[in-house]
Formats: C-alpha cells, sequence, structure tokens
C-alpha cells in the first residue's frame, strides 16, 4: 500500500496544480487562452499560481508523470463546417469511437449565394435574391394557393431588369443553349465508349500486338484487365437516367471519374499479375548452375589435363548459355508485362481523351462567355464617351 501510494504522489510539491483558493474568471481564461502559440501555459500558469516561465518548465515535467501513469487506449478526431453536432463515447474496455456526427453546410451556402446574387443583380439591374426566392418558392410548391402569385411577382421582377440586359440574356440564352447541347453530346459519346465495348476492344488489339495474336497469355492479361468492368456498366446506368439538362455536365464528370477508377485498377491488377515468378525461379536455378560450374573450372589443377579442363570449360559455358537464354527470357516477360500496362492506360486514354478536350473546351468557353456578359451588363462600369471636336 506504501509503494501504490508513493506511486501516485508527487514528490516534490512545487508539480502539484493550486488548490484555486481564488475565484477563477472563466472569460478572463477564455481570453489567455485565445492568444496563439502561448495560450495554454498561460491559463495554467494562472491557475497554478507561477509565473509563465516556470508554468513553461513544468509541463514537460508534468506530462512525463502523466505518460508514466496512464496509458493512451486510443485517439479520435472529429473536424466539421458549418453547424456541427457530434457525440463520442466510450466502449467497455476504454476505446473512444464516435457515436454520431452531422455538420450542415447549409448557412455557409445560402450566405454565399445570397451575397453572389446581391451583387450579380446589381449590375443586371434587377434582385436576383428575391427572384432565386421566389423560384424556390414555386419549385417546392408547398403553398399551391400562392404559386400564381409568386409567379407573377417572379415575372415582374424579370421584366423590370436594366433594359440594355434584354439583349444580353438572348446571348446569354443562346451561349447557355450552345453548353447544353455540347454536354448532351458528350453524355451520348461517353455512353457509346462505356456500351459498346470500345475499351475492351482497344485492349484485344493492344495485347495482340504486345503478346501476339496466338498467345495464351494475351488472353489472360485481358481478363485480368477486364475483371473491374462493372465499374464501366454501373457508370453507364447512372449517366443514361441523367435527363436534366443542368445536372448532366456534373454526371459526366461523375461518368469519367469512375472510368479513371477503373483505369488505375486494371493497370494495377495487370502489373500485380504473377506472370514472371516461373521464369525467375528458371533464371534463379540457372545462375546457381553456372556459379557452380565456375567454381569447377576455378578448382582444376594447373597441370590438368586438357581434355579434362576442356570438358569444364565447355559445361561452365553451356550454364552460362542457359542462363543467358533464361534471363533474355525473364527480361522479355517484364518488358510485355510493363508494355500490359501501358496498353490498359493508352486504350482508355484514346477513348477519353477527345471527350475530356471537348469539356474543357466547352467550359472554358462557357466561362468566358458569363463572363463577357456580366461585365457588359455592369451598369456600375465606366462608359467610353466621345470627345467633341
Amino acid at each position: 500500500m506504501a509503494s501504490a501510494y508513493l506511486r501516485s504522489a508527487y514528490p516534490a510539491s512545487h508539480l502539484q496544480g493550486d488548490s484555486s483558493q481564488r475565484w477563477p474568471n472563466p472569460l478572463d481564461d477564455n481570453w489567455a487562452r485565445g492568444v496563439p502559440f502561448y495560450g495554454d501555459d498561460l491559463v495554467a500558469a494562472r491557475r497554478d499560481g507561477v509565473g509563465y516561465e516556470e508554468e513553461v518548465r513544468k509541463q514537460p515535467v508534468l506530462a512525463a508523470l502523466d505518460k508514466t501513469f496512464w496509458q493512451n487506449i486510443n485517439t479520435v478526431r472529429v473536424n466539421g463546417a458549418g453547424s456541427t453536432n457530434y457525440a463520442i463515447a466510450k466502449d467497455d474496455i476504454g476505446n473512444w469511437y464516435v457515436k454520431s456526427f452531422g455538420a450542415d453546410t447549409g448557412p455557409i451556402l445560402r450566405s454565399v449565394k445570397s451575397l453572389v446574387l446581391f451583387n450579380t443583380g446589381r449590375g443586371l439591374g434587377t434582385n436576383l435574391l428575391r427572384a432565386s426566392d421566389l423560384q424556390e418558392k414555386i419549385d417546392a410548391g408547398k403553398d399551391p394557393e400562392k404559386t400564381a402569385q409568386y409567379t407573377d411577382e417572379l415575372k415582374s421582377i424579370q421584366g423590370r431588369s436594366n433594359p440594355a440586359v434584354g439583349g444580353l440574356n438572348k446571348v446569354f440564352a443562346t451561349v447557355h443553349q450552345t453548353y447544353v447541347g455540347a454536354a448532351k453530346s458528350d453524355a451520348d459519346a461517353l455512353l457509346a465508349i462505356l456500351t459498346e465495348g470500345r475499351i475492351a476492344n482497344g485492349l484485344t488489339t493492344r495485347f495482340a500486338a504486345t503478346f501476339g495474336a496466338a498467345s495464351s497469355d494475351k488472353d489472360v492479361f485481358l481478363l485480368n484487365a477486364r475483371a473491374g468492368e462493372n465499374v464501366l456498366s454501373d457508370a453507364a446506368t447512372t449517366l443514361s437516367k441523367v435527363a436534366d439538362d443542368e445536372a448532366r455536365p456534373l454526371a459526366i464528370v461523375d461518368a469519367l471519374a469512375a472510368v479513371a477508377r477503373y483505369r488505375s485498377d486494371a493497370a494495377a491488377r495487370v502489373v500485380q499479375f504473377d506472370y514472371t515468378s516461373t521464369l525467375k525461379a528458371t533464371l534463379d536455378g540457372a545462375e546457381k548452375d553456372l556459379a557452380s560450374k565456375q567454381g569447377d573450372v576455378d578448382r582444376l589443377p594447373a597441370d590438368s589435363e586438357i581434355a579434362t579442363r576442356k570438358t569444364t570449360e565447355d559445361q561452365r559455358n553451356a550454364s552460362r548459355d542457359k542462363r543467358d537464354a533464361a534471363k533474355a527470357s525473364y527480361l522479355a516477360a517484364v518488358g510485355r508485362q510493363t508494355q500490359a500496362r501501358l496498353d490498359v492506360l493508352a486504350a482508355v486514354d484514346e477513348q477519353l481523351a477527345p471527350i475530356l478536350r471537348r469539356r474543357l473546351d466547352a467550359n472554358k468557353a462557357f466561362e468566358d462567355a458569363v463572363l463577357t456578359v456580366g461585365a457588359a451588363a455592369d451598369t456600375t462600369l465606366p462608359k467610353a464617351t466621345t470627345a467633341k471636336q
């Protein structure tokens, strides 16, 4: 009992925390804790009734003592944005775990949206913030009796926009329609790639060139590369169900991401396939046999018969030829497997590259058009004046 008591007590009293005889001010402690880099030490120094420098010296000792008597079980962390709620619990053996977690970024996004609509609407000479609110109420349809009223007010707001913006709206509508049409075309092209087996056909052609059309290795590698094609079929099914013009560009991105996952997984399966282990074992055996035969040559006496030396050297040379042949076979197999990985990447890239280029061009054209229309509609920009002669 004495040893247990001494183990749980500090032999040096200055390491013990202060009994806090004075009344602590939590607001004052929060202010001190908010000081960057030094906050925790400041609060501890105030609580223990010592100076800051003394507290800095004490903290490493206290931390070492704490590690002596306590052992970490596990660590959990939570991180969220917006309105965040979480519950952390401990199981029967002391492990902490996150029981529930929720983070709602809706208020932040709504605030950003409101700021954008307010500032953009000012330049367009209309109230985009109110228009967005009305459109949300119309789409929700929670109050059918007021839907007509909301619709009339929305039309009124749209009609009060800056007269100079009327033509720009038509320009923007044309640009937007072009962007929507490009997205529809790209989605159809991507669906054709995913559903018509074009990637598989490309793999077949490239593997035939790498391994030989009649080689059974070609079929084995093709089987491994195509093992994850369910990812492509799932992506095609999801993309085909998207009918909303506004949602289609994002759906294309999701489908392209699925194809990229298939690309990396297929390349990894090709590399990880056990294709060269037998040839490597043969090469290792040939290396050992050559070393043995070379040892026989080295151990021949200087006065050995010419016939005996010639026989031993011929055996060594034959073993070297076998080693060279085994090494060539092994390196050729490694080269074919490496090329098979490149074939997988190329078979996917040749199908996706045109779509990716068109998507980038369409996004860039749409972005430039939006910036141009926005700048033209901003009535706060300085207007050009013509000097009179």
